[in-house]
């Protein structure tokens, strides 16, 4: 090693620093930010006539599932709202795909294939392992997978059963899909199989900071496209009120749709309500979300400069893009936008350590 680099190394390692830069995990000042969802007792336990302490509803309640249609962009019949996270729905689709499928389930072929851009998140991968499916990999480009290469798989390789997306966001590069992009994904696929199957992860769905980036309709371009059939998408609030403790949302097809209400009434009895009262008690609807986000984001801006306040590092001689790629590479999706945001803000700054004084305050 280079001997200022061993230095530095030393240097560091002498600051007995405990810092957790585990990516995608929010902050604690985030997280408080959601304590009246704890803190508040619920207005009644009878939700549309129904003691919500007790079983029932086993796709949600009806107002859970009209904010999770808000959210993605589809219909309310066909959206089921969950628990936990969108990645437990994945694995739940993914089981019922393997053990069930479509019309023919993933166990019966030889060597069932799926497609996973890269890099890409390590839990979906844990996922495939699991069902000893094979993973082939295609890289991310900026706007979603290089399509040469993905048409080329499809030429190559036989019984590739589906992709997995992360279309907004896309851990940890930030990729978003474009909408050229997710049409010419659907054409490919469904020219390849009729029952090759679109997977989105929306986990970042309304991770923005900055304004007019596009949320395309990811199940609404599926049908224009002909993939309607074989397209689920999932989100969760796991970055938005608390970690694997918010809400989740599968939407799709009515042949997605079914086959998961098949797997998870095997799995589960109901959601829980409780919890899924006091989400609805404290962001009601899609307006009252994107209000909350904006403090989420102002509070998680306060958090990266507190990390680099923490590390006490000297960015004078660096310059602007070395920093916005170092942010890039510990923060979850979400923080690219907001490094993008800072970088660009402040770009004027001779002195990068400017910025780092700066007091974020929730308005």
């Amino acid at each position: 090693m280079d001997s200022n680099l061993s230095k530095e190394l030393d240097h560091f390692k002498s600051l007995n620093l405990n810092i957790d830069v585990t990516r995608g995990k929010p902050h604690g000042d985030q997280l408080d930010l959601s304590k009246p969802i704890l803190d508040d007792p619920l207005k009644s336990w009878m939700v549309d006539g129904s003691d919500i302490r007790n079983y029932g509803d086993p796709l949600g309640l009806k107002q859970a599932r009209k904010l999770g249609a808000e959210i993605l962009d589809w219909y309310e019949e066909l959206t089921i709202a969950c628990e936990q996270s969108s990645l437990l729905l994945i694995y739940q689709i993914i089981t019922a795909l393997f053990l069930h499928g479509l019309s023919q389930p993933w166990k019966s072929l030889t060597k069932p294939k799926i497609i996973c851009p890269v890099p890409g998140f390590d839990r979906h991968f844990r996922i495939f392992e699991d069902f000893g499916i094979e993973m082939l990999n295609v890289p991310l480009v900026g706007d979603g997978p290089d399509m040469e290469a993905f048409k080329e798989l499809l030429d190559t390789h036989t019984e590739i059963v589906g992709i997995i997306v992360v279309p907004k966001h896309s851990n940890p590069t930030g990729d978003i899909y474009s909408e050229d992009k997710l049409r010419r994904i659907y054409k490919l696929g469904s020219a390849y199989s009729e029952e090759f199957c679109f997977i989105f992860d929306h986990a970042y769905i309304v991770h923005d900071i900055e304004k007019g980036l596009a949320t395309y309709p990811i199940l609404k371009i599926a049908e224009e496209e002909g993939a309607l059939s074989s397209t689920a998408v999932m989100t969760s609030f796991s970055k938005v009120t608390f970690g694997g403790a918010g809400l989740s949302f599968f939407a799709g097809s009515k042949p997605m749709f079914e086959l998961m209400v098949k797997q998870r009434s095997s799995m589960i009895i109901c959601p829980d309500r409780l919890n899924q009262q006091r989400h609805l008690e404290f962001l009601s609807n899609l307006n009252d979300l994107i209000s909350f986000e904006r403090e989420v984001k102002i509070t998680t801006g306060i958090s990266i400069l507190f990390f680099f306040r923490i590390l006490k590092i000297s960015w004078a001689e660096l310059p602007l893009r070395s920093i916005s790629e170092i942010i890039k590479s510990i923060f979850s999706s979400p923080i690219v936008s907001i490094s993008r945001f800072l970088v660009s803000k402040y770009a004027h700054t001779s002195n990068i350590i400017e910025f780092l004084k700066i007091d974020f305050k929730p308005i």
